[in-house]
């Protein structure tokens, strides 16, 4: 009689502290998928911005076509994305193909010129950095989170609930080199 009380309260104790560990786990995992929404948030105002800054960018840049058409095809090709991972490399194409814009838009006094076309920049520029901001709460919730099922006892819970690690968002490799400047020219 003794053995099977001792039995059931341990039962008890370990259906209590796996109710506790699964709540927390999933008060974790959460706050990432709200901060992985938080994001894409934020890059669908980036997007957004994109038409209105080709067609202000389109009657002074006849002979950039080319660059035009790439970032349009990268935000076609990010609207048919389907993981966080296509998502993110093309995310940094685009940016990449933004930057390409900016610096030709150098080549045009006429389109620096146009307010449109400096308020959608600054508007952009501003979207970028709400970008990195989202980006890192990701990054602290997921870290939160893996840590949360990591540590011991936490970390036997979490298996057997099936839980299992968060990726952080990472910069890619182009990112991560060093800026090169000359002032020769």
């Amino acid at each position: 009689m003794k053995i099977a009380l001792v039995i059931i309260a341990v039962v008890i104790i370990l259906a209590l502290l796996g109710i506790k560990y699964y709540n927390q786990f999933v008060r974790e995992k959460l706050k990432v998928d709200k901060s992985n929404s938080n994001i894409d948030v934020v890059r669908k105002k980036r997007f957004d911005l994109i038409p209105n800054l080709i067609e202000c960018v389109k009657k002074y840049m006849s002979y950039e076509q080319e660059t035009l058409q790439k970032i349009v095809q990268a935000r076609s090709s990010y609207q048919k994305a389907q993981t966080d991972h296509e998502k993110v490399m093309l995310e940094g194409i685009l940016g990449e193909q933004l930057k390409n814009l900016f610096a030709l838009a150098e080549e045009y006094p006429d389109l620096k010129a146009d307010t449109q076309f400096t308020n959608l920049q600054n508007e952009l520029s501003s979207v970028e950095g709400e970008l990195v901001v989202a980006k890192n709460q990701y990054n602290e919730a997921t870290r939160v989170y893996n840590e949360a099922i990591k540590v011991f006892p936490n970390n036997i819970f979490a298996s057997v609930l099936g839980f299992k690690q968060m990726q952080f968002i990472e910069i890619d490799e182009k990112e991560k080199e060093n800026i090169k400047v000359d002032f020769s020219k």
